[in-house]
């Protein structure tokens, strides 16, 4: 037993923690990309179902429903639709999501988190609302 508790003497936690500023920085980069990831995915989406449908009627690619994979019509405006939708959605989700991220440049971590929050719960809403 004394083995053990000789070399916990010696433990360091602080040594293993990484340095708060670089832990906050790195917080700041990571909640600033996950703002941006949803919309930026959105518009990429959008410009792929727009420019590049799929032709025919599939049931693994492609903005899929029931009714859209009743004819070719209905399949290709579909995919144009959706196409339109996800990319001006998502160009004016980006262009939110950028200015609130400068908005909140300056602001404390803790405001910049909850406003992440929010960003992208109203975003993932959004997004399922035009589904």
């Amino acid at each position: 037993m004394e083995a053990i508790t000789e070399f916990l003497e010696d433990f360091d936690f602080a040594k293993i923690l990484p340095e708060i500023t670089a832990l906050l920085s790195s917080l700041r980069l990571w909640l600033s990309l996950l703002m941006l990831a949803g919309p930026v995915l959105v518009l990429t989406l959008g410009l792929w179902y727009y420019f590049f449908p799929v032709s025919k009627p599939s049931q693994r690619i492609g903005f899929r429903l029931q009714r859209t994979l009743v004819s070719q019509a209905a399949w290709q405006y579909c995919q144009r639709l959706v196409g339109k939708l996800w990319m001006f959605g998502g160009a004016g989700l980006t262009v939110i999501s950028l200015v609130v991220l400068l908005i909140f440049l300056g602001a404390s971590h803790t405001t910049l988190a909850i406003a992440a929050l929010i960003s992208v719960g109203i975003q993932a809403l959004l997004v399922l609302a035009s589904y």
